[in-house]
């Protein structure tokens, strides 16, 4: 009766499906063509805004470069464009009254300008027009321009921008095809347009205006065209939509208009019913077929298990039809009495007491007893022992219960002269076969083998010894960046991301390799390689090839990378070495393969717990360093141009251990963490930061502590931290915390929670190292953050690199439209102070005003001015 039921909701299904397919058929053209037009309108006011922020950018910042330089001679125009054609910048002039001289990338000219077609107030009058060269210039150029005009110095400059920059845009939604743009003024003029026409261009000769230019204007303002002609394409019928453009720049009241196709919504249209008749169809022969399907099986198990399976309907036990892997066929109604679910295996609705738990063994136990006994509820509630005599037929088995004892072979009518199995086999690794293990050792989860049948093959391999074993590795792989996807997608999503990896690395070993779950996100093989290096290299490189795209998860895309860490058997004495010892040494191979960059795999060698142990002893040594006070806190000064003064400092931590005095604090820092000393190391220098602060006892100072992520998200940091304000007797905002991106890849949303709270007692935060992730900027729009420090890598690069000095001014100008502060690293000579100053940094930190100083000599570091710094 469930196959039957199925059978009927599958129909009504379909029926439903097939309403609905009808309406949304009568219904596609109106969809479609509402869609349609309010995505063309959305693209035009995005287009717009895009366009108004690109030209308002680019008009501050030309004029900020114009206004570095005086430029007066063609060999200055001529320095100029050079300087910024990766900007778009084709010619550039200056001008009196209509006489000009003028430098393009293609040559020079001076004279006086013509006006041919565009009028004089649509172009030198305004800040920023759209024309073309040829317009102005009398050229015979045709390229499509951005005019920017500025008057500095008594002297006004034109500047001409090509506009590929923006030209993109309106290939979107529809293709370049189905698609025309163009600008116009209020007066109908139109200034820049890719609708195939010449001469004089005016809304008039390229739509088929049927009243005024203005009533058209306002009639597509207010969406009240449903569609328009053209001219040139007399039989075919656009949309339009339109949005205003650079209105704070340009007073003639430009606007850019998308001009879209309808014939598009057809094809749309088309394709829709197409879609929807080939899915109707394949949904009326799948139903047709699993009809067939349902009626065939339900016939042929009446049948069979009427001809072979007397006892089930014998009432007078509890009868249960099995197939081999345990999972219930059909049962009579004494079994049905008992309320249970039968979807899956019986072993996971009643308990078997031989399985202690184990259900995964209930086809072993089917196979190799003749008995079992279960313990469940019965209707009632009250707890009943049912023993089953397990009786093997065609399909599986046959399982009679009685609450009564034992069950009487006897009382029992064999099947086909069947004998009754009544041997007592224990469920030993010994007694297994090949099947057995797969049902004993299946990961359900992957559809994998679990880490218990990875022990005994690893088990075999050590008994047999490394020689019989000269091609063979043990392969132990995963997702590199497996924290990062759990953390963000979750379980789920990760869960069907390792299908993906495993089924990419099956494809490229080959199906009969056998794959283990390790712990749920690491897993592992075994394989022979013939030649290693290049074997190696051809496969690990075909996995790459594979997982090189993206995958798509749920409508996430993912970017992944599969490191595997490679253990070969016959190059090491497999005596004394137990199964997890060797998982042990090839997930340490793929720890250290997750590290490299520029390969993805790492086979093992001793050198490996070499570099390993090397941890062990730094982490002992950090130990006795801190028991003999080693750790100093040295201060980096913190100078405000604004304020013409030391404002603060920021707390670095030195190590005074001639092993350790030379390398970067990251390298220990790193090993303290992996071993719990990172609170001890950071508590030290939050303790010389309040004892610094309360000794100088300026209120204009403050000192800066970088925390460690695994520092932070201790429990009772929060506390702990908050209370040395109290005991020092510190205002909250001179003591000021400090972290890094990496705290995002621990917990955003922890992280977030405890920032906001340490913010509400008046604790500042700063970022460090701005600008060196890739997501800073998101970072910025969420995390509760005072001041940004921009990294060494950009100011270091200031005087030599345009880019740097670009990013540097956007990064600045982001921040004081925040009002959030800023503190450039690493500033080390005039050039990079003057560069700040000028674009509003207030806060440089580097050797141009001092290094890093002891605790004694940042008493007197809070004197240095730029006269008497000490870097000179």
């Amino acid at each position: 009766m469930k196959k039957v039921n199925i059978l009927i909701y599958s129909l009504i299904s379909f029926i439903v499906a097939a309403v609905v397919s009808v309406v949304y058929l009568f219904n596609v053209q109106t969809l479609v063509q509402a869609k349609t037009v309010s995505n063309i309108s959305v693209n035009t006011s995005e287009t717009a805004s895009y366009i108004n922020e690109y030209t308002s950018k680019s008009y501050s910042y030309l004029k900020d470069a114009i206004s570095l330089n005086d430029i007066d001679t063609q060999e200055e125009l001529h320095s100029f464009i050079s300087s910024y054609e990766d900007f778009g910048v084709y010619g550039m002039g200056y001008y009196q009254d209509n006489s000009y001289q003028y430098v393009s990338k293609i040559g020079s000219k001076n004279g006086n300008f013509k006006f041919t077609e565009i009028s004089k107030r649509q172009t030198l009058d305004q800040d920023i027009a759209f024309t073309k060269e040829r317009y102005i210039i009398n050229n015979d150029s045709s390229l499509d321009m951005i005019m920017y005009n500025y008057e500095i110095n008594n002297k006004k400059y034109f500047i001409f921008q090509r506009m590929e920059a923006i030209f993109d845009l309106f290939t979107n939604p529809y293709g370049e095809n189905e698609t025309y743009y163009l600008f116009a003024s209020n007066d109908g003029m139109v200034t820049v347009t890719n609708y195939p026409t010449t001469g004089t261009v005016t809304l008039a000769n390229i739509f088929r205006i049927t009243n005024s230019v203005p009533e058209f204007i306002k009639a597509v303002e207010d969406n009240k065209l449903d569609t328009v002609d053209l001219k040139l394409e007399a039989e075919k019928r656009f949309y339009v939509s339109s949005s205003d453009v650079i209105s704070s720049h340009n007073d003639n009241g430009i606007k850019v208009y998308s001009v879209v196709r309808t014939t598009f919504v057809n094809e749309v249209t088309n394709i829709v019913l197409y879609t929807t008749l080939v899915f109707v169809g394949v949904l009326i022969l799948l139903l047709l077929g699993y009809s067939i399907f349902v009626f065939i099986n339900l016939a042929r198990i009446k049948y069979k298990y009427g001809r072979e399976g007397s006892f089930i309907k014998d009432e007078n036990h509890y009868s249960v039809l099995l197939d081999a892997n345990g999972r219930v066929i059909s049962k009579n109604a004494k079994f049905s009495s008992l309320g249970l679910r039968t979807s899956g295996t019986l072993a996971r609705n009643m308990e078997i007491l031989e399985l202690a738990g184990e259900y995964e063994n209930f086809p072993v136990l089917l196979k190799t007893r003749s008995q079992f006994t279960a313990r469940t509820l019965d209707a009632e509630g009250k707890e009943i022992i049912i023993n089953f005599l397990i009786i093997p037929n065609t399909y599986g088995y046959q399982a009679l219960g009685s609450t009564t004892g034992d069950i009487n072979v006897n009382e029992v009518v064999k099947v086909d002269n069947t004998p009754v199995i009544s041997n007592d086999i224990s469920l030993t690794e010994n007694a297994l076969t090949n099947d057995d293990i797969n049902h004993l050792f299946k990961d359900d989860l992957y559809d994998t083998l679990n880490k218990k049948a990875l022990y005994i093959e690893l088990k075999k391999i050590i008994d047999k010894g490394a020689d019989n074993l000269k091609k063979t590795y043990l392969f132990y792989f995963g997702n590199s960046n497996e924290e990062e996807v759990h953390r963000t997608y979750g379980s789920a999503i990760e869960e069907v991301l390792n299908s993906t990896i495993i089924s990419t690395v099956q494809k490229v070993f080959g199906k009969e390799v056998s794959i283990y779950n390790i712990d749920d996100c690491h897993f592992a093989f075994f394989y022979d390689l013939n030649d290693t290096f290049h074997s190696l290299n051809k496969l690990i490189n075909q996995v790459n090839e594979i997982m090189k795209k993206p995958a798509i998860v749920f409508s996430n895309e993912i970017e992944t990378e599969i490191d595997f860490g490679i253990y070969h058997f016959a190059s090491f004495d497999l005596v004394g070495l137990t199964p997890k010892k060797l998982i042990e040494k090839a997930a340490l191979c793929f720890e250290h393969a997750v590290g490299l960059t520029n390969k993805t795999y790492k086979i093992y060698d001793s050198n490996l717990e070499v570099a390993f142990a090397m941890d062990d002893i730094i982490a002992s040594d950090i130990k006795h360093g801190l028991d003999k006070k080693e750790f100093v806190a040295y201060f980096q000064p913190n100078y405000s141009l604004k304020d013409d003064r030391v404002s603060g400092f920021e707390c670095l931590l030195r190590w005074n251990n001639d092993k350790y005095r030379n390398d970067s604090p990251f390298k220990y820092i790193q090993v303290a963490e992996k071993v719990g000393l990172i609170n001890d190391i950071g508590y030290f220098t939050l303790i010389e930061s309040f004892k610094l602060i309360k000794e100088l006892n300026d209120p204009f100072l403050h000192i800066s502590v970088n925390v460690s992520p695994a520092q932070f998200l201790q429990p009772g940091f929060i506390a702990r931290l908050v209370s040395l304000y109290s005991l020092f007797e510190v205002p909250y905002e001179q003591i000021c915390i400090e972290i890094t991106e990496t705290f995002l890849i621990q917990s955003m949303k922890e992280v977030i929670e405890k920032l906001k709270y340490l913010r509400s007692f008046g604790i500042k935060i700063y970022l460090d190292d701005f600008g060196t992730g890739y997501s800073s900027l998101l970072y910025l729009a969420e995390l509760p953050i005072d001041v940004i420090k921009i990294d060494k890598a950009f100011i270091t690069q200031l005087k030599t690199s345009k880019s740097s000095r670009t990013i540097v001014s956007e990064l600045i100008t982001i921040a004081n439209e925040l009002n959030i502060d800023i503190v450039a690293e690493g500033v080390e000579d005039d050039y990079q102070v003057n560069f700040l100053e000028k674009k509003k940094c207030n806060n440089i930190q580097g050797y141009y005003f001092s290094k890093p100083v002891s605790y004694e000599e940042a008493k007197e570091a809070v004197k240095i001015k730029r006269e008497n710094r000490r870097a000179k």
